[in-house]
């Protein structure tokens, strides 16, 4: 994945606070708020929360997303790639509340 990616970029930025504006299938624009980056073996993924109500989904659930070729946010499917990506994201958050 090429770092100079538009989406890896802002992503990377620790400064930018930022709502991400994403568009779902029905067109309709959705915030996130950044909650986790990482990388794992050469791709990059995040984890997003929304902030706003979104039917269907309680509000204290995340989304782990990849950027793909293109550059663009998809949601992760691979359960097994989405708990690793959320157990780095709560060993990161234990190391901090020992700190």
């Amino acid at each position: 994945m090429k770092r100079n990616n538009i989406i890896i970029q802002i992503l990377s930025n620790e400064n930018e606070n930022k709502p991400l504006q994403l568009i779902n299938n029905n067109k309709v624009v959705l915030n996130f708020e950044q909650v986790f980056v990482t990388e794992i073996k050469a791709q990059f993924y995040c984890i997003l929360h929304p902030l706003a109500e979104i039917e269907g989904v309680d509000s204290n659930i995340a989304f782990a997303f990849s950027v793909n070729e293109d550059g663009e946010l998809c949601v992760v499917k691979d359960e097994n790639i989405s708990n690793e990506i959320f157990s780095m994201y709560y060993k990161k958050i234990l190391t901090k509340k020992k700190e």
